[in-house]
């Protein structure tokens, strides 16, 4: 599954819909600031501009856009900063095409629409792990 243009693939075009991305980090201050850094630089385009959408994402933690390599840029980041979980969820124009991932170190785990538990203790934010 990608996380987003989920209609472009069912519909077989490459032109893709909006997603309302949220984002949450969970981790000390350093270690988010710099995980947040490499996710701009991560995705960064030909003009060294991020991705349309990414820094008001990590600036704001919500937006509406077309983030077409988004899965691709936490799977890239997400190794490199074990000690942060990173929760990105989006809604998608479809009714159907809700999700959230986690991303934790090599940990990763998504989940369609109706979000059953997450499993992996890794990727549990501290919340969950107080009340299971």
């Amino acid at each position: 599954m990608t996380l987003s243009g989920l209609s472009s693939q069912k519909n077989g075009s490459n032109m893709g819909y909006y997603t309302y991305y949220t984002l949450t980090m969970q981790g000390n201050d350093a270690d988010v600031n710099a995980a947040e850094a490499d996710l701009l630089d991560a995705s960064r385009c030909e003009d060294g501009e991020p991705e349309y959408g990414m820094e008001e994402l990590i600036k704001y933690g919500g937006v509406e856009a077309k983030l077409y390599d988004i899965e691709e840029y936490f799977n890239k980041v997400a190794p490199k900063h074990p000690n942060v979980l990173m929760i990105l969820n989006g809604d998608g124009e479809e009714s159907d095409d809700m999700w959230e991932s986690r991303w934790k170190g090599n940990d990763f785990e998504c989940h369609n629409a109706i979000i059953p538990p997450f499993t992996n203790p890794n990727l549990l934010t501290d919340y969950e792990k107080q009340n299971k």
